[in-house]
């Protein structure tokens, strides 16, 4: 994406973005998928486009411009804190909601913005893409049969030939963790501070469907001494015996995006659908640990190739994308998969909430756990190696994944 710090170069990118929007919209077959709940925990697929429009009103037009609300009610139904998402649905009608939509951005691209501070502007554009990907997670939900999907077959390499035991050290020392506010960051990306970290070791892949395979016929979700006691509670509650989107009792096949596809034909995939809890049991199986946030921070580096964007239409073979190498020796640590960390999700030292504290500052409950790198589905910029994603541990979230690290 080119330079967000221009004025002219941003509203340029909400007008892609939002063309994006509609187009991942339009891979749903039957329009009244839009309205449904994909899973009764979250909020119908058009809700999130009436909620990007209301997020836009508030920020460029009432915020920045003082201007009074469109339509108030939109305000107050499509405002996640003020009406929670186990809310009963409104009525939502779809052409109300796109006149909305379009009567926000026409006022938004007549607004004289060119003065605004360039950060409320970013603000706006990561939310969008954001929510695009949020929009990918709940069609995930749905079976492929109810999708239509617009990709070409995708031209990949085959794999690397990975194993569980190829790992890369990082050697010990001092490493600057976060970023700095300009041109745009989240609250919880600062401030910039140095930690001092030891040696470690970093897998080069994440953990494919084949690895985790081998921990399902071993009897990883039988074992107690692998999980922790928030972990087996978890596990037993939901009688969970395989990933999420694994079908069937073995041979699996995996529902995909687009297509179910038998696990053995995807093998050298990343798996996906694994909870906090599966992730912290794997590891403890395969004689490893899960990477602190600010360890896997220290491996990474930006990466010139990745599975990201949407480019494909799910994920790659590990290590198939070239390029997508960071100068530490690891692969897909960008795109790909979200990757879970050991880390619970809280301020850095010297935390100041901004522009508002619900984005960051209310998840920090001690539940929630920080993910980092972006999927396949993670939009530029947000796949910058500060931004630190973050979901409950028990949430078995569409596009993430593990790595493995040693001490």
């Amino acid at each position: 994406m080119s330079d967000l710090s221009n004025f002219d170069q941003i509203i340029i990118a909400l007008t892609r973005a939002r063309e994006d929007t509609f187009k991942i919209l339009d891979w749903i077959c039957d329009p009244l998928d839009l309205f449904r709940r994909a899973n009764p925990a979250f909020r119908p697929l058009f809700w999130h486009l009436g909620h990007i429009a209301a997020f836009e009103e508030w920020w460029f037009l009432r915020k920045l411009r003082g201007a009074p609300a469109i339509n108030p009610h939109f305000q107050l139904i499509f405002d996640p804190i003020k009406t929670p998402r186990d809310h009963p649905d409104e009525h939502l009608i779809r052409e109300e909601i796109e006149e909305y939509v379009a009567l926000v951005r026409s006022r938004t691209l007549t607004a004289d913005l060119d003065q605004a501070d360039p950060y409320f502007l970013r603000l706006v554009l990561e939310h969008e893409l954001q929510h695009q990907e949020t929009l990918a997670m709940l069609m995930q939900m749905l079976p492929p049969e109810r999708k239509r999907s617009p990709f070409r077959p995708p031209e990949v390499g085959p794999g690397a030939k990975t194993s569980s035991n190829e790992t890369v050290t990082i050697p010990a020392g001092r490493y600057q963790i976060g970023a700095r506010r300009a041109p745009f960051v989240y609250d919880n990306e600062e401030p910039q501070h140095e930690i001092e970290l030891e040696e470690y070791a970093v897998d080069k892949y994440l953990v494919t469907n084949r690895e985790y395979e081998e921990f399902i016929k071993a009897g990883g979700y039988e074992d107690r001494k692998l999980w922790s006691d928030e972990g087996w509670e978890w596990k037993e509650r939901e009688a969970a015996t395989k990933p999420e989107y694994w079908l069937g009792e073995g041979p699996w096949q995996i529902q995909q995006m687009f297509a179910t596809r038998d696990v053995a034909a995807i093998a050298d995939h990343p798996v996906t659908g694994v909870s906090w809890h599966e992730a912290m049991a794997y590891t403890q199986f395969a004689g490893k640990r899960m990477l602190t946030e600010e360890e896997w921070e220290a491996a990474a580096s930006v990466v010139s190739a990745a599975n990201c964007c949407g480019q494909y239409p799910g994920t790659t073979p590990v290590g198939a994308i070239e390029g997508n190498q960071t100068a530490s020796g690891c692969f897909d640590m960008t795109g790909n998969l979200w990757e879970w960390t050991s880390t619970t999700f809280g301020p850095y030292p010297g935390f100041e909430a901004h522009p508002y504290p619900e984005y960051s500052e209310l998840w920090f409950d001690g539940d929630h756990r920080v993910l980092r790198g972006g999927s396949w589905m993670t939009q530029h910029p947000v796949t910058r190696i500060t931004f630190r994603n973050f979901f409950r541990s028990q949430f078995r979230f569409a596009f993430s994944g593990i790595r493995g690290a040693r001490s």
